[in-house]
């Protein structure tokens, strides 16, 4: 099982907020937390099997909001694994991966 949250870097106004859950597709998964409103930056996590094509989607979706910023982590909860991917007008700018010894 995998963890995927999406955040913004910036703070996004609590009324362009929702349209940011949308436009990346956020509100397909049943799982998910959004926490806006009161929240000044865009936070969104969900839990899934298969992160590959989402991350895709929300990198390409990006695009649309260029003046803002969005850092993905994708934790891998079996293989104790993480990948950050930081994402700028619909590229990764910068990948980082991570993992833990028990």
């Amino acid at each position: 099982m995998n963890v995927l949250t999406i955040k913004s870097k910036e703070e996004i106004p609590s009324d362009r907020q929702l349209d940011v859950h949308y436009d990346l597709g956020m509100e397909k998964y049943t799982d998910y937390v959004i926490r806006y409103r009161k929240a000044p930056i865009y936070s969104a996590t969900i839990s899934c099997e298969e992160t590959k094509e989402i991350i895709e989607s929300i990198v390409a979706a990006t695009a649309e909001f260029p003046e803002y910023h969005f850092v993905i982590d994708d934790l891998d909860m079996e293989q104790n694994k993480g990948r950050r991917y930081e994402i700028h007008r619909g590229e990764i700018i910068e990948e980082r991966t991570t993992g833990w010894e028990w």
